[in-house]
């Protein structure tokens, strides 16, 4: 079976299969990421057990607790067609359409720094010059915050998809600002940079300073530009990295656990995932160099 077209996708392959093997499938929204069917092993007659993703096929059930990562691991248990390398549609595919129609409709035709920057001197904080410069970052005065902030312009495919400004005096209010019509969730910071590293492993941390300091320490890290800021669809920018492992250091707060809680699952899908868990209201900006070494050796 050939991907042929985009309507093709490989929910409508899973489907077809499922139906083909006599699998009842009691459950198909729209909304939801996976199926949910009765489980193949026959155990559950009244209540359907096992849930199906859509986009992998990695099935899990809560009746008898079988699983796998992938559709090819199913289809092997009950004797339907595997996807092979050169057929049938991928998923990877699917997960990047997805996303190029998200971000159409979500960004503004341009994006563009604003005009009154000031070239950026110097280190910020613990980070160096020098990765000050590799990320483009420059100084401005916003009018409205009152205040010079770091202007750190968002670079992804090596085209400016917008930017995220950070306050740089000491005051506890709004300490990032986004430029306006950006969608944070699709994108990570500083991506890049990241990836003329040549990486297969990533961190992932919440904010860009976090990133900045990691990256000043040899450890490659994107932000997910905020605790609540994460979508699944992003999980192809790590794939068109070639990742294969992501290790998730978000802050020791309650923002920081529920945020690395709705950030694991997904990733799971397709890469190795570890948590590297902070210490009490701290941040892998603020990391000493012990806990630097230990997050290096996850790496």
């Amino acid at each position: 079976m050939a991907y042929q077209n985009s309507h093709y996708t490989l929910e409508t392959f899973i489907v077809e299969e499922l139906n083909k093997k006599g699998i009842r499938i009691a459950e198909n929204r729209p909304s939801s990421e996976h199926l949910k069917t009765f489980c193949f092993k026959g155990h559950d007659l009244k209540t359907p057990s096992l849930s199906i993703s859509k986009k992998t096929g990695r099935f899990h059930c809560f009746g008898c607790g079988i699983g796998g990562p992938s559709w090819n691991v199913l289809a092997g248990l009950i004797g339907a067609a595997p996807i092979g390398e050169d057929e049938g549609p991928d998923p990877f595919r699917i997960l990047n359409d997805d996303l190029e129609q998200r971000i159409k409709k979500a960004q503004p035709t341009t994006a563009s720094l604003p005009w009154d920057l000031d070239p950026w001197v110097g280190g910020w904080r613990k980070v160096s010059a020098r990765t000050m410069k590799k990320v483009k970052a420059s100084s401005w005065y916003d009018d409205k915050m009152r205040c010079y902030c770091a202007m750190l312009p968002i670079y992804m495919y090596k085209e400016l998809q917008g930017w995220v400004a950070r306050r740089l005096d000491k005051k506890k209010e709004r300490k990032y600002k986004n430029n306006y019509g950006l969608d944070v969730r699709y994108w990570f910071y500083p991506f890049d940079v990241v990836a003329r590293m040549k990486t297969k492993v990533v961190v992932l941390v919440e904010g860009p300073y976090d990133a900045l300091r990691l990256i000043d320490n040899g450890i490659p890290a994107l932000a997910v530009l905020g605790s609540g800021n994460y979508s699944p669809e992003s999980r192809v920018h790590l794939i068109n990295l070639q990742v294969k492992k992501v290790v998730v250091a978000t802050d020791g707060d309650a923002a920081g656990d529920k945020c690395r809680l709705e950030i694991t699952p997904s990733l799971e899908e397709f890469f190795k995932v570890e948590q590297f868990y902070c210490r009490l209201k701290s941040d892998p900006g603020k990391f000493k160099p012990r806990e630097l070494e230990e997050l290096t050796q996850l790496l």
